[in-house]
């Protein structure tokens, strides 16, 4: 009998899932809760390097003072890391262990900018979004947090349309993106399809705006998995084979939006309204204002959902035979001769060695500057070049030394 009733559940649970519309509050907030632990935990082991200390690429506090975790305490953190994002995905309450992960992250991220990566963010603050308040029962506050989590996912997408408009999207990164498909394609459908590709932008922002509107919401869902589908192709093994920790997010995006988006809700105040509201209030002030600051430099490219967008600040490093010698030697293993000189490139760098992108910032480079310039003691040796974000035309390379202040 115990293994009958088990059968009919676990059937149950499959039915559910293949409708969601039939899915409670509470078993959406669970299922964020699910996708987002082995969201982090794929992302994770995908980037092991990215969390441990002692590793080919520097670490770049945001504060130069904050000092790094030593060995064996760095690799403590990242199995400690990996245990919370599993209990997360085990426990049926993991209010707790969602604070203990959000703390660690944090300190994880105070001493290495670069592992604030857009998915990291993103799944701690839904997951922070997604637990009950301590101390209240289980369902308590559910279609407030749902709302919420709603808001936030919509966002992405909208900000991230928004990104995409710029210069450098339409004239290299879509055209990048689409290349896995137009090689298998007759010749005179290339145009179309490059056209197509311009309209990237506009129909991620529809998706944003459309997952909103209980009207738009249907195409705006169909639309959101056929993209997510896409860009699995185009970046997976069949297409560039590129930039593989963002795999599980794009799977993780569909999952999230099935699950919160299948439902007839069209009232989204009780996100804003209903309390206790501060935890979401923070997270949605995050997610669907501040990247609008981002247009004039006040806040991260990557907390505005800038990745994949062509928007971000890119540097190389140019070094002079004096001082290559003294580089360590997994720093010249990155060095590459262009034109006679040797140039290391920051984003291939990183992706190298820790399997995600340089945080974008201007400020990254000087950390680097901190680090490399030890073996330019004549502070003309080593020279950084830096493009600022290209949105509406192209940008000339900015070019500091060692020796200079910027």
């Amino acid at each position: 009998m115990p293994a009958l009733i088990a059968g009919m559940v676990q059937a149950s649970t499959r039915h559910r899932l293949l409708h969601p519309s039939l899915l409670t509050d509470d078993e959406r907030l669970r299922g964020v809760q699910v996708i987002s632990g082995l969201g982090l935990i794929a992302g994770v082991v995908l980037s092991i390097p990215l969390w441990l200390s002692r590793r080919a690429f520097p670490l770049v506090p945001r504060l130069a003072f904050v000092p790094s975790l030593p060995p064996p305490l760095d690799l403590l953190a990242l199995v400690l890391l990996l245990t919370l994002a599993a209990l997360i995905v085990l426990r049926r309450r993991p209010g707790r262990v969602v604070a203990g992960l959000a703390i660690l992250v944090a300190l994880l991220i105070a001493t290495d900018q670069t592992r604030c990566q857009p998915w990291v963010f993103q799944y701690v603050v839904m997951l922070l979004v997604a637990v009950p308040p301590s101390g209240e029962r289980e369902g308590a506050d559910a279609t407030a947090r749902l709302d919420a989590l709603r808001v936030m996912v919509a966002a992405i997408y909208f900000w991230s349309g928004i990104q995409k408009l710029n210069v450098v999207f339409f004239g290299y990164t879509s055209l990048w993106l689409i290349e896995p498909i137009t090689q298998y394609l007759p010749e005179w459908a290339g145009p179309a399809i490059r056209s197509g590709a311009q309209a990237i932008p506009f129909v991620e922002t529809f998706i944003g705006i459309g997952l909103l509107v209980p009207r738009l919401r249907r195409a705006a869902l169909m639309i959101g998995v056929a993209m997510h589908l896409f860009v699995l192709h185009v970046l997976g093994p069949l297409g560039h084979d590129a930039n593989s920790v963002v795999w599980p997010w794009n799977v993780a995006m569909l999952g999230f939006i099935w699950l919160l988006f299948t439902s007839p809700r069209g009232n989204f105040r009780p996100a804003w309204s209903s309390r206790p509201a501060l935890l979401r209030r923070l997270a949605l002030i995050a997610f669907a204002v501040l990247p609008a600051f981002n247009v004039v430099g006040l806040w991260d490219f990557y907390l505005s959902w800038s990745l994949s967008s062509g928007v971000k600040v890119f540097g190389t490093i140019h070094v002079d035979d004096a001082a290559l010698g003294c580089l360590p030697e997994s720093v010249r293993r990155q060095v590459k001769t262009v034109d006679g000189a040797n140039v290391i490139s920051v984003w291939d760098w990183a992706l190298d060695v820790l399997n995600v992108p340089p945080y974008p910032e201007r400020w990254v480079y000087r950390r680097l500057r901190d680090q490399l310039c030890v073996c330019d003691p004549r502070r003309d040796l080593i020279a950084f070049e830096i493009w600022a974000p290209a949105r509406w035309r192209e940008t000339e390379p900015e070019t500091y030394r060692c020796g200079d202040v910027w």
